[in-house]
């Protein structure tokens, strides 16, 4: 997955439907921790094509911000509470993260 795979085709390439991956999920936590790694990798993946693609005048930001929305559940909103400093400290980081979610 670390060139942006889905675990769709991950399933694929093993050969097994997506209740397979999910039961292995659910009955092994190692290959349920892998999965998480690899969904990290793929999202790590796909989040540099776009950073990547600020550079090429022909990159297709529409499309890649729609996939990343639907695969990734990437917001189209901004937060509704920005803080006044730009600063948040790193104390105060998980609290700012959770006001910020419960608010989308």
């Amino acid at each position: 997955m670390t060139s942006g795979a889905a675990l769709c085709e991950v399933a694929a390439h093993l050969k097994v439907d997506m209740a397979t991956i999910r039961r292995w999920q659910d009955e092994h936590p190692s290959f349920a921790r892998a999965v998480e790694k690899g969904e990290t990798l793929a999202e790590s993946w796909w989040s540099a094509q776009g950073r990547e693609g600020l550079y090429d005048k022909n990159f297709k930001v529409s499309l890649w911000a729609t996939y990343m929305k639907s695969r990734f559940g990437w917001g189209s909103s901004l937060p509704s509470e920005i803080p006044s400093s730009s600063a948040v400290e790193a104390s105060d980081m998980p609290a700012a993260v959770l006001k910020w979610q419960e608010s989308n």
